[in-house]
């Protein structure tokens, strides 16, 4: 829970029930959860740097691999969205990334591109994707469902 302001103060109430009020405060709270996860990514075992000269393919548009991938395999998508009201997932709506695919996630829907086995593409194809998405990040599934990204990175690598 995130403390915003306080309703019983007059002036308060009235900038946080404007849309305009509701856009910063929700604004300031993703920058800092956005700065908090990137602290605990530095300092996290798990994380990994990818060089911008080890992307070797820089192409418009992350497409999923047409591969067919078995139950429960671990899978890396790119995160590029996170909404509370489902969107088309049709390239014109995501900047001209192309199979983008919407999964259910509570109250979210988490729009993801590509679809990589290995870690270190999912990597790879993040950087690419960051040019359109500045905020995008690897996320793994496991047979359509969300998993942390530590457990797939350990499953990977026994």
């Amino acid at each position: 829970m995130i403390e915003t302001g306080f309703i019983s103060n007059a002036e308060e109430e009235k900038y946080l029930m404007t849309e305009y009020g509701q856009e910063i405060i929700a604004s300031a709270i993703y920058r800092g959860f956005s700065e908090y996860k990137k602290e605990i990514d530095r300092r996290s075992n798990f994380s990994s740097m990818v060089r911008e000269d080890d992307v070797v393919e820089k192409t418009p548009g992350v497409e999923a691999q047409p591969a067919e991938i078995p139950a429960n395999q671990v899978v890396f998508c790119i995160q590029i969205a996170s909404l509370k009201n489902r969107i088309p997932t049709d390239p014109s709506s995501f900047k001209g990334q192309k199979e983008v695919s919407v999964i259910e996630d509570g109250r979210w829907y988490k729009y993801l591109a590509g679809q990589e086995v290995s870690y270190s593409k999912a990597l790879n194809m993040c950087l690419v994707v960051k040019s359109d998405f500045p905020d995008a990040f690897v996320v793994a599934l496991r047979n359509g469902k969300l998993i942390p990204l530590n457990e797939a990175i350990i499953e990977i690598n026994k």
